[in-house]
């Protein structure tokens, strides 16, 4: 879960999501066959930051989505500059009630195989960045 306001302008708004933290959630769910929701709570730009209602990606669409064009980030956590993969705003779901129940959540629970050989190659190819 991030606190985010979109960039870009009107038609090719997005939010950038760390290279890193998809990684961590592959390296969570690709083992255990899981899939994973990366929440963003969105905000205003500016110094309001007003609320303004909360989106969800599933790593799986996250994944067969990304153009995959890294594009370089604020300082992480560790001090150095991190990597961003801009994600269409359009592709997050308002998270609702019914994105909760019980058939949303059973159809969308595991990760399929086509999504697990593009998950291996983005992780080569961060890999080979960072390695």
């Amino acid at each position: 879960m991030k606190e985010k306001s979109a960039g870009g302008g009107e038609g090719d708004s997005f939010f950038g999501i760390d290279a890193g933290r998809i990684l961590m959630l592959l390296r969570l769910c690709l083992p255990v066959d899981a899939n994973a929701a990366y929440v963003v709570r969105e905000v205003q730009e500016g110094g309001s930051r007003k609320f303004l209602g909360w989106k969800v990606l599933t790593l799986d669409r996250l994944i067969m989505s990304a153009s995959w064009n890294l594009q370089a980030g604020g300082v992480g956590m560790g001090g150095g500059n991190t990597q961003t993969v801009l994600m269409p705003y359009g592709l997050f779901e308002n998270l609702d009630d019914k994105w909760f129940e019980d058939t949303n959540l059973n159809a969308i629970g595991q990760i399929s195989n086509s999504v697990k050989l593009k998950a291996a190659e983005f992780q080569k190819e961060v890999a080979s960045l960072f390695g």
